[in-house]
């Protein structure tokens, strides 16, 4: 049972990475392919946590990797880049591999395992995921102008609420400390959702900018819980994202 799960991350990887690639060759199947990505991530997870479906562990594991492939995917849609949306297929089957083979370590070789390595992947993965989401909404909101932009800001919310709660649990942070965080910032980036959507310049643009916002808003919180209160901490995670807000603004191409 171990020397299968100790191959699932590889599996799991590369063989998103193919049924991705697949869907630029085969659009036509583009929802049995998409489908056959989240069911065969869910099937991996569920042996990497010893096939307990009906388990809190499976559904805090499962979050992450779901919502990436699910962003990535939607995103893909809408680009038209054939060298992007390689690398996107790409990225999505690498991040998958890392992820779980941390959650091989932490499950399955605790010698192995280094402490806050969930932790600190989580963090990062939670940042791409963010941007894929943040931008797959602005294109659904620039290119399929029936869908209500309403319905978009709430989707915005609850996207960065969900990423909010898997950080957390990675950080070992007690959910009675977390919740009001989460629901606080969920109303946060429903209302930075609208405000960006109205910017007069590209999708990416305006998704790296909800994605610095996440980033900074998240980082805070996530420090300020572990009881790292002190102002070094939040001036970095101001400076850094306001140096990063002040380049793309700068460089964006405003319509």
């Amino acid at each position: 049972m171990r020397d299968l799960s100790r191959l699932l991350p590889w599996v799991c990887g590369l063989s998103v990475w193919f049924l991705i690639e697949q869907i630029f060759v085969q659009p036509r199947h583009f929802f049995w392919l998409g489908g056959s990505v989240l069911l065969l991530i869910m099937l991996c997870v569920w042996q990497l946590l010893d096939r307990k479906l009906f388990s809190l562990d499976f559904l805090r594991v499962l979050l992450l990797p779901l919502l990436l492939a699910f962003g990535g995917i939607f995103l893909l849609v809408f680009l038209e880049g054939i060298l992007v949306r390689h690398v996107i297929a790409f990225g999505i089957g690498f991040l998958l591999w890392l992820y779980l083979q941390v959650i091989f370590l932490r499950f399955h070789a605790h010698d192995r395992y280094q402490q806050h390595a969930l932790e600190n992947i989580s963090s990062y993965i939670n940042v791409v995921t963010a941007f894929l989401f943040f931008s797959s909404l602005l294109s659904v909101q620039v290119f399929l102008s029936p869908v209500s932009f309403w319905e978009l800001a709430i989707l915005a919310g609850l996207v960065s609420m969900a990423l909010l709660y898997q950080q957390f649990w990675a950080s070992e942070i007690k959910p009675r400390v977390h919740w009001r965080y989460i629901a606080i910032l969920g109303m946060f980036f429903f209302e930075v959702f609208v405000a960006v959507s109205f910017l007069p310049t590209s999708v990416f643009v305006s998704g790296i900018l909800l994605t610095v916002c996440y980033y900074s808003s998240s980082g805070i919180i996530r420090n300020w819980l572990h009881g790292i209160q002190e102002m070094r901490v939040i001036r970095r995670y101001v400076v850094l994202s306001l140096l990063t807000l002040a380049v793309v603004l700068l460089s964006a191409k405003w319509i």
